[in-house]
């Protein structure tokens, strides 16, 4: 998946972490820039388009006659 892309002793993290920031840093900042938009672009528009029906369906759960009965007991548990 990409999530890891090394795994050290606990001892080495560290220095790596800081060698991979400097690395990172040296980079011309809108050339980083732009390898981040282009990683989270579609992602992001994927989202944009169900925004608004994501939004409709969390009211409609938020608002529902369950999750009211559900906050009344949790308020009066405190």
């Amino acid at each position: 998946m990409g999530l890891v892309d090394e795994v050290l002793p606990a001892g080495e993290v560290m220095a790596k972490a800081v060698d991979k920031a400097r690395l990172l840093g040296a980079w011309p900042h809108e050339a980083f820039a732009m390898i981040k938009r282009n990683r989270v672009e579609e992602i992001e528009q994927r989202v944009l388009a169900r925004r608004e029906e994501k939004e409709r369906l969390f009211v409609d759960c938020w608002y529902s006659a369950e999750a009211r009965q559900r906050l009344r007991a949790a308020m009066e548990r405190f």
